[in-house]
Formats: C-alpha cells, sequence, structure tokens
C-alpha cells in the first residue's frame, strides 16, 4: 500500500547503495563533463575511492596511468566544482522519486587545511589565523531515516578582506551575508524537484538546527509548499498575549511525558531523559531588519523538556521546535520530535567526510581544486553513511544490496577462515555488516548493538583488501570442492 497525502498515493520506492563500481557508474556514469572520456574517467576515479575511501588517488590505485588520469581530471579547469556535483543531485532527486515525504537535513561546517601551506586561495574559518573553507551541505532522507543520497553541497572560501567584521552585519542585506545559504537551500532543493511528475514529487521537509532560525527560511518553506522542522535560536515577537514565541509555547498544557534518547555529547554519554511535552499555533511577526518583503507567518511549535536531569549534565534537554506539521495530538508532536532527531544524520555524514574520508588530509595547490575533491568525496561519505542505516532498518535483505558477489565471499571466507560452497547463499545485510564492523575492531557483544560509522569504515577498508586477495586467489588456483 502506498502513502496518502496532499490527496494523492505514492508508493515507497527502495534504493540500495550497490557495490562501488556499480554505485559509481550508476550515480556518476550521467555526468556531462564536455567529454566522454572525462566522465569514464570520474566513474574509475570515483569507483576506486568509494573501495578505499581512507586513501587519496596516489594509494588508492596502482597503475601511473590511473593515478596521473584521476589528477588531470581534479586540475583540469573545463571540469568545474559544479559539473561534480550535479550527478550526486541528480541521483538523490532519483532516489526521492516516489516517496511521499523526504527529509532534507541541511548544515554547515568548516574544513581545516591550516597546516597546508603551499595551497592558495583559502581564507579564514573560525580565527583569522586558521585557513580553510566552508560546506554548506544537505542529504535526503526517507521518512524513517534511511540516506537517499546529497541533494545539495555548497563549498566557499570567505572573504579575508570581510572577516571580522560582525557588527556591521545588521547593516547588510540578507542576500550579502552567509546565512543567506539557509534560504537557499529551501528554494534550490524545492527546484531540483520540479523535473519530477506530481504524482511523484515528494513533500520536502528541511530539517535544521538553530543556526537556519531565520524569519525569511520560514517565508521560502511556505512559498515553495514544503515543510520544515527547525529547532529555535531566537525568542520571536509573536501574536499572543504573551507577546514571545517560548513563553507562549511554555505556557501551553503538557501533552504527555516519554522518554527519550539523547546522543552523546562532548563531556557527556549517551542517556535516556525523561522530558514533557508542549505544543501550540502562533503568529510570528516580522522581525525589524532591513527590508520590506517580511510578512506574518502562522506556524506550530513544539517544546521539549527534560524532568529532573541527573547531577552532573549541563545542559538538560530543552528544545523548542517550529514547524508547518500539524501538532494537535501527542503522537503528532511525538513525529515531529522523531524527524528532528534525524538531524543527527547530517553530524555523522560531517564526521565521515572528515575522519572516514580523511578530507582535511587532502593536498593541492588550490582552494579550487581541494573543492572539486571534495565533491567527490562527499558522495561517497554518504554512501558509507547509508550502508550503516540499511542494515538497521532492513537487516534481513540480502547482502547483495550492498556487496558484490566477490566482496561478500571474500568477508565469509575471513570470518569463517574458509571459502564458502559454491551454491552458498549470502548472509542477510544485518550479519555481514556485523562481519565488516568485526574487521573494524566491533566485539558484536549484545550490548554493542550494531558497529558505528567509524568501525565501519575501518571495515570496509579491510574488505577491500581481502577482495582482491579473494580474487587473485580465485583466478590462480582452483577453487576449493
Amino acid at each position: 500500500m502506498g502513502v496518502q497525502i496532499r490527496g494523492r498515493v505514492f508508493q515507497n520506492s527502495k534504493r540500495f547503495p550497490t557495490s562501488p563500481k556499480t554505485w559509481a557508474k550508476r550515480v556518476f556514469g550521467r555526468a556531462d563533463l564536455g567529454d566522454l572520456r572525462r566522465t569514464r574517467r570520474l566513474v574509475e576515479v570515483v569507483a576506486g575511492l568509494a573501495s578505499k575511501p581512507m586513501r587519496r588517488i596516489c594509494s588508492a590505485f596502482s597503475k601511473w596511468k590511473e593515478i596521473k588520469g584521476g589528477y588531470r581530471l581534479i586540475e583540469n579547469e573545463a571540469v568545474t566544482v559544479e559539473d561534480l556535483y550535479a550527478p550526486s543531485t541528480q541521483a538523490a532527486v532519483e532516489a526521492g522519486r516516489g516517496q511521499a515525504t523526504a527529509l532534507a537535513v541541511s548544515d554547515t561546517t568548516s574544513m581545516n587545511f591550516t597546516n597546508h601551506r603551499a595551497t592558495s586561495g583559502l581564507g579564514p574559518i573560525s580565527e583569522a589565523e586558521v585557513q580553510g573553507l566552508l560546506l554548506h551541505s544537505t542529504i535526503l532522507l526517507r521518512r524513517d531515516g534511511v540516506p537517499l543520497g546529497l541533494l545539495r553541497q555548497q563549498s566557499w572560501v570567505r572573504d579575508p578582506k570581510e572577516y571580522g567584521k560582525r557588527h556591521k552585519r545588521k547593516q547588510k542585506e540578507l542576500e550579502e551575508k552567509e546565512s543567506h545559504r539557509w534560504v537557499q537551500t529551501v528554494e534550490e532543493c524545492s527546484l531540483f524537484f520540479d523535473e519530477l511528475e506530481e504524482e511523484e514529487r515528494p513533500l520536502l521537509i528541511h530539517v535544521f538546527d538553530r543556526e537556519g532560525d531565520i524569519h525569511e527560511v520560514f517565508q521560502a518553506v511556505e512559498d515553495t509548499g514544503e515543510g520544515c522542522v527547525i529547532r529555535s535560536s531566537w525568542n520571536r515577537k509573536v501574536d499572543d498575549p504573551n507577546g514571545y514565541l517560548r513563553e507562549t509555547v511554555m505556557n501551553s498544557p503538557v501533552l504527555g511525558r516519554r522518554t527519550l534518547n539523547v546522543p552523546r555529547k562532548q563531556g557527556e554519554r549517551k542517556r535516556k531523559a525523561r522530558v514533557e511535552y508542549r505544543a501550540c499555533t502562533l503568529t510570528l511577526d516580522p522581525p525589524n531588519r532591513r527590508g520590506e518583503n517580511r510578512r506574518r507567518l502562522q506556524v506550530n511549535v513544539v517544546a521539549v523538556t527534560e524532568i529532573d536531569p541527573p547531577q552532573g549534565i549541563k545542559k538538560p534537554v530543552q528544545w523548542i521546535l517550529v514547524t508547518t506539521l500539524p501538532v494537535d495530538t501527542l503522537e503528532e508532536v511525538l513525529e515531529v520530535v522523531r524527524i528532528y532527531t534525524l538531524r543527527w544524520r547530517i553530524e555523522e555524514y560531517h564526521l565521515i567526510l572528515k575522519s572516514g574520508c580523511n578530507a582535511e588530509k587532502l593536498q593541492f595547490e588550490t582552494a579550487e581544486r581541494l573543492r572539486k575533491m571534495l565533491a567527490i568525496l562527499a558522495a561517497i561519505a554518504v554512501r558509507l553513511l547509508a550502508l550503516t542505516h540499511w542494515a538497521r532498518i532492513e537487516p534481513d535483505l540480502p547482502c547483495t544490496a550492498v556487496l558484490s558477489e566477490d566482496e561478500w565471499r571474500a568477508l565469509v571466507t575471513a570470518i569463517q577462515e574458509r571459502p564458502p560452497p559454491k551454491k552458498a547463499r549470502p548472509p542477510t545485510l544485518k550479519q555481514a555488516i556485523l562481519w565488516v564492523g568485526k574487521l573494524g575492531g566491533h566485539v558484536g557483544r549484545k550490548s554493542d548493538g550494531m558497529p558505528g560509522v567509524r568501525t565501519l569504515w575501518r571495515g570496509w577498508q579491510d574488505l577491500q583488501l581481502l577482495t582482491v586477495m579473494y580474487q587473485t586467489c580465485v583466478s590462480h588456483f582452483s577453487p576449493t570442492p
């Protein structure tokens, strides 16, 4: 059965992250680089790096011809950053086709290249002497949290002349500020799906943290007809006797109490918190800033407040979420909160990009070439993120959904210390991911749960080496009876 929304019925589609070569060809095989040979080279580079995500071009390939071709592709001025991002966007849109709703989760991070003194064109990120560039990423999720692809990523370098002039921010129009990227995200992500037929187009729900709490963002959401769940940063003026957003929602009746899983934070362990939920509908008054295009907006607000936090917790749970989704019942409020917790997928993505793909260790002569390489690694990082969550949500799938025949046979051979029979059935996706995690150091006790992203990318790296050895043995020796 499909899901009904906006008076239409959508059939749920599934997109599995297949083996590196198949995935690279599917996503990047249609890239328009002005020359078919460049496209073929791009597919080869992406497939090689996806098989060995912690390596660079010079170590991911064994032949000098492949290494030289990879670097020439990045150095080619006819190939732009936008050319390399376009295939990821197209693949994400295609993966979202037919979904009733899809979550567009966005966040900004900085890439630190301070130690790369020879790289030209970098700019300040956190301090004037800390050099690098910034990324604003949007990943597309199914409503259950499975990553579907990289929908959008914007990379840029700050102008050193403009850095340190925060006192002049209020004198600028929003379009002149970095924060305008949140409005652009809403508008452009909606445009990406215009190529789909109306009955196949999902309703996008934008999920932002506090940095996205901008009045123009809510206007853009309303103008595009999409939805949003955004954590409040400002205690905005509202059309209510209480006068302000937070006072209004906190004076609303308690709808219910539940236990919430709180992710690990710096200095704190992952824990469970007892929270209570409130919700209301109110009208936002436009802020008194430069510009005349702001209007009053009706939104729904959800408050999540921790009850009696344990000692030692510096910041108890207190979320104020502004949304376009209904909040009339406790079940609807819980759904809004669940969607917001899926925002942590973008944190995992940035972790994989930086640590799993070693993106901050890239070495190129210019910032522009760094941006091109990041466009490739970004797609690979989302694929690794998807591998992690498919096993949790679809554990009984055959592992061939993500592993090639040689990969799963090499994996079984390594774990069981003997090759599987010719007619052996592939293990389930859950079992295969547990074994990959074991290669990466996951103990696999019942209390350990599924392996995390750090463990998986280490195991994935080992699996690729095992697969090469397995293929070599099969091609040179007779198979075991």
